[in-house]
């Protein structure tokens, strides 16, 4: 599996925050509170964080429930 791109790997880092919170993101949430740990990322539209996140979810890391998402392998924070 390929190393994640500069923006997925701020997606997850952002979904690994807000999971140590019990708080899931919806994609919206997810670009606003986007954490860039090397802070070298340049500024992002919605659209491009949406796409990271589904690429994410192909790739079997992240998951999508009602709307919000969160890492997989997390407990489930909202009923499924």
């Amino acid at each position: 599996m390929s190393e994640p791109s500069q923006l997925e790997a701020a997606v997850l880092a952002t979904l690994a925050w807000y999971d140590v919170t019990s708080y899931p993101l919806t994609a919206d949430e997810c670009w606003r509170f986007l954490f860039d740990p090397r802070g070298v990322l340049p500024p992002r539209n919605p659209g491009e964080v949406s796409a990271a996140l589904e690429a994410l979810s192909g790739r079997g890391l992240v998951r999508q429930t009602l709307g919000h998402w969160q890492l997989v392998g997390s407990p489930p924070l909202l009923p499924e």
